[in-house]
């Protein structure tokens, strides 16, 4: 019993020796020399720099944030600023008409502003203001909506998209305004136009809507999704009647009107499905009204289409309408030498010639030498709105600030901003 007691407490006496010579090698060990103290504080200041640089980028990008928010009530038009919009843009379509009709050298030889010359020279040159009306007043907007574009805030988009959304009852009202205008497209195209081709006119647009409206259907149905979107309905099937705005349509076939219409509706839909998302995602540039794909696309297709064929006008009337009767009934009574024939290729004719259409007389053929007038004429009615549009909205910033008419960048989308809104108001 002696020998064993003697035996453990030795054992006992070695393994708490051990335990003390390992304790002592570690904390020899873990005794940091010099240089490892240098390399420590290092490391702490650098994780304190660390520190403080995160904190400061985080402040400044809170302070950027709040810029952005105040710099946003400022791009926010009011219904005065709107007001101010509008006279400008009354005014600068008028010099933008003047000086189409000057640069490209008027359309008769008569001065352009003499006593009545107004809406005639207009009913010669662009009927329906393909160029002058539509493209002039898309891209005029779009240009000023360069100076109004909403600050990016990630916070704010789901609630933008809210706003810019649309739904079931505005699209019931959008759609009885779609066949409103499409009823009266074809009078607004012929309502300047020159009597004798009113009504070819007329027919043109009709079979240009409804070309138009096939090609939006056809586009729409085989996009990712295979169904009808009530956005491309509502704009690509008027795109036809924008497009047949322009002179092409004096001289247009009525197959060439229907080719012309469902290109431009196969366009208008793309440009509905991408060109506008497009904009928004790259530029911060919101089209709500869609004037890109509805005005703006198709009156360039138009003024493209109307050089063509202005080009080719007086080949058009020699080979299809000249001598030609104009009674469309001919069709049917098939009366006349090769009546039927002239008939169906163009449909119904006229008895004026593109000389006379502007103003050369009846013989003279001045269809072909009157191209370069529409080519000046597209040019202007791209760049000046653009230039004009620049300088209304720089003039409305400044407008703004000076009489700090200003909206919340939450209500840019709201009535409540501008009008006495109802208690059960939808986005309250």
């Amino acid at each position: 019993t002696r020998t064993r007691t003697r035996t453990r407490r030795r054992a006992r006496a070695r393994r708490a020796r051990a335990t003390a010579r390992r304790t002592r090698t570690r904390t020899r060990r873990r005794a940091p020399s010099r240089a490892a103290a240098r390399r420590a504080r290092r490391r702490r200041r650098a994780r304190t720099a660390r520190t403080r640089t995160r904190t400061r980028t985080r402040r400044r990008a809170r302070a950027r944030r709040a810029r952005a928010t105040a710099r946003a009530r400022t791009r926010t038009r009011t219904p005065l600023q709107l007001a101010v919009m509008a006279v400008a843009e009354t005014f600068f379509y008028s010099l933008n008409v003047f000086l189409a009709f000057e640069l490209s050298q008027g359309a008769t030889q008569d001065p352009v502003w003499s006593a009545g010359m107004f809406g005639e020279t207009i009913g010669r040159l662009d009927p329906g203001g393909s160029m002058l009306v539509h493209m002039f007043g898309c891209y005029f907007g779009l240009a000023v909506g360069m100076w109004y574009r909403p600050a990016k805030a990630s916070k704010e988009s789901a609630g933008e998209e809210r706003d810019e959304a649309s739904d079931y009852n505005s699209n019931t009202f959008a759609l009885f305004g779609t066949t409103l205008l499409f009823v009266l497209f074809p009078s607004f195209n012929a309502a300047l136009a020159l009597p004798a081709a009113q009504s070819r006119i007329a027919i043109n647009t009709v079979l240009a809507l409804a070309a138009s409206c096939g090609g939006a259907f056809a586009l729409s149905k085989f996009v990712p999704g295979n169904r009808f979107g009530p956005h491309e309905i509502h704009h690509a099937t008027l795109a036809g009647g924008v497009a047949l705005a322009s002179t092409s349509a004096y001289f247009m076939p009525p197959v060439g009107a229907l080719v012309v219409g469902f290109v431009v509706g196969i366009v208008s839909t793309a440009c509905v499905l991408y060109l506008t998302p497009a904009l928004k995602r790259f530029m911060s540039l919101g089209d709500t009204a869609g004037v890109q794909a509805l005005h703006g696309v198709p009156g360039l297709l138009g003024g493209a289409v109307a050089i063509i064929i202005i080009a080719a006008s007086d080949t058009i009337q020699d080979t299809l309408g000249k001598n030609a009767n104009d009674n469309t009934m001919d069709f049917v009574n098939n009366k006349g030498p090769d009546s039927v024939a002239r008939n169906f290729t163009v449909g119904f004719t006229f008895t004026f010639s593109p000389g006379e259409l502007y103003g050369y007389g009846e013989d003279e053929a001045a269809g072909s030498e009157r191209a370069i007038n529409h080519i000046i004429m597209l040019v202007l009615s791209i760049v000046l709105p653009i230039v004009f549009g620049l300088i209304t909205g720089a003039f409305l910033r400044v407008f703004g600030a000076c009489f700090k008419t200003t909206v919340a960048n939450e209500d840019r989308f709201q009535d409540k901003a501008a009008f006495v809104t109802p208690t059960d108001y939808a986005y309250e």
